[in-house]
């Protein structure tokens, strides 16, 4: 059998996550992310050359897709600064577009995918490691790029995911736990020394409500999937890395940001000023009900000049540039995502799959991400998992007779569906 290599997914990985470390790295006349993306580009056609076919499944995420990029495109007519609707609409064409368009591309079959995950999370690790290495460039935070520490504090929290539940609470995972344990303390505590607060909340809410939903009720008993076992050996293995990290002082930026949210007016001048974008959001959007103020509009009236900015929120920035239209077509795009991955988990060795509830996971931390951080273009990643989650059906096909590698502690063997 011939070997396959996974070069693609390696790319697109680099890609999705280059932004958040590029400037750190010292490449003369080397935009690291424009030569990912032409690695990820190569790599997409060789894979649309060897495979040139596409599920229908693909046809409505992509229609939708197209209708938000036109209105994009025609907000250029209406748009209230034309610099600041150029510059973003270059980024969203050039990066955010890719993001979306090359899962179709690369992500064929569930090995794909998993081998994606694990790139993700191996950049996190190394990421990780050299964080260690970086002083407290503003105000306490670390992070790359002279201080990018949400970016960095986004990578940990989806490399901790996955290490942990495509890792560490896999059944057919039987050597090396040792060391994806060290590895996510290593990322946990990489984590919680970033000082962003977002990123680490987002982890354990996203973990909760999968954890949470996997209960289930059965003849008047609560029944509990099996890796809730091996939570009781990550907790004193957390317990004992949070302590670490307190008494060596890297958490504590992370610990007074927290506690601002309890004791400070308004939960702190970061939370105000989110209010701030909240509420300008909503009256531009009254004011412009249909098509929105134009792409990139929200920075001109918040900042009064041609400096960018956005409403921190995804869907108040769709509402407030692109209009009702706009705002319903990305929402329109997650509906349709959910109910596609809705009816994955009525079966249930689909709903006990390490990978299905890793990419489910991971899917919920980048999307609470985005509901309080980052505009359109930062929060590409999620556009990439949007086009993951609308695929899944086609990786869970009855057909696809790939290995579903389950929690169950019952039969520890692979599972074929």
């Amino acid at each position: 059998m011939k070997k396959r290599f996974y070069f693609g997914e390696m790319w697109f990985a680099l890609f999705i996550f280059s932004g958040y470390f590029k400037g750190s790295v010292n490449l003369v006349d080397v935009d690291l992310t424009i030569l990912f993306l032409i690695l990820t580009g190569l790599s997409s056609f060789l894979r649309l050359v060897r495979q040139p076919d596409f599920s229908v499944s693909v046809i409505v995420p992509f229609v939708l897709y197209v209708i938000l990029t036109m209105l994009v495109i025609l907000s250029y007519f209406y748009a209230p600064n034309t610099v600041l609707m150029q510059e973003k609409t270059f980024k969203y064409l050039g990066l955010t577009t890719p993001a979306f368009l090359f899962v179709y591309l690369l992500i064929r079959d569930k090995k794909s995918l998993k081998m994606f995950l694990a790139f993700l999370s191996i950049i996190s690790l190394v990421l990780s490691i050299i964080s260690f290495t970086l002083t407290s460039s503003v105000s306490g935070f670390v992070g790359f790029n002279d201080g990018n520490y949400l970016g960095l504090g986004r990578i940990n929290g989806i490399g901790l995911a996955v290490i942990i539940f495509l890792g560490v609470f896999n059944s057919e995972i039987r050597r090396g736990k040792v060391f994806l344990l060290l590895f996510s303390s290593i990322i946990a505590i990489s984590l919680l020394s970033t000082g962003g607060r977002m990123p680490v909340i987002s982890v354990m809410c996203a973990a909760l409500i999968v954890m949470v939903s996997s209960i289930k009720i059965k003849n008047g008993n609560l029944t509990f999937p099996s890796y809730f076992k091996k939570t009781l050996l990550i907790i004193p293995i957390s317990i004992g890395a949070v302590y670490f990290a307190y008494k060596k002082g890297i958490i504590d930026q992370f610990l007074n940001r927290f506690l601002v949210l309890f004791y400070e007016s308004s939960g702190g001048s970061s939370s105000v000023g989110r209010l701030e974008r909240y509420y300008l959001s909503f009256e531009l959007w009254k004011d412009n009900f249909v098509f929105g103020t134009g792409f990139g509009g929200f920075g001109f009236y918040y900042t009064n000049d041609q400096s960018h900015d956005y409403p921190h929120n995804l869907f108040l920035e769709m509402l407030s540039e692109l209009g009702l239209l706009g705002f319903m077509t990305i929402t329109v795009l997650v509906i349709i995502v959910l109910i596609r991955c809705f009816k994955l988990t009525k079966n249930k060795k689909i709903r006990n799959d390490s990978l299905f509830i890793t990419t489910i996971i991971v899917s919920l931390i980048i999307f609470i991400n985005a509901m309080v951080s980052g505009d359109v273009n930062e929060n590409r990643i999620l556009f990439t998992f949007l086009a993951i989650l609308s695929l899944l059906p086609v990786l869970y096909n009855s057909k696809n007779t790939e290995e579903i590698e389950c929690y169950s502690d019952e039969n520890p063997k692979v599972i074929r569906m």
